[in-house]
């Protein structure tokens, strides 16, 4: 009889080059988190932020543009 063969192990690879430490699927190479088969959700719209948030981040965007509009006619003299 022939001995059984050892479980592979994912081939994965993280950002530092090491190889992921778990079992890989019977009929994939991946193991089931790192699976390229499995479906991703589409992500849910983050509605956290109120609305006088993006008022205010506005309204200091405006402020920031019109103080290097007024610095560059500045500098041109006009």
């Amino acid at each position: 009889m022939l001995p059984e063969a050892a479980p592979m192990r994912c081939v994965h690879l993280n950002r530092l080059g090491r190889q992921c430490s778990a079992e890989a699927l019977p009929e994939d190479m991946f193991c089931a988190a790192h699976s390229p088969d499995r479906e991703l959700g589409s992500p849910e719209p983050d509605n956290s932020r109120p609305a006088i948030y993006r008022v205010v981040a506005f309204l200091l965007l405006l402020i920031f543009l019109f103080n290097a509009y007024q610095t560059v006619l500045e500098w041109l003299g006009w």
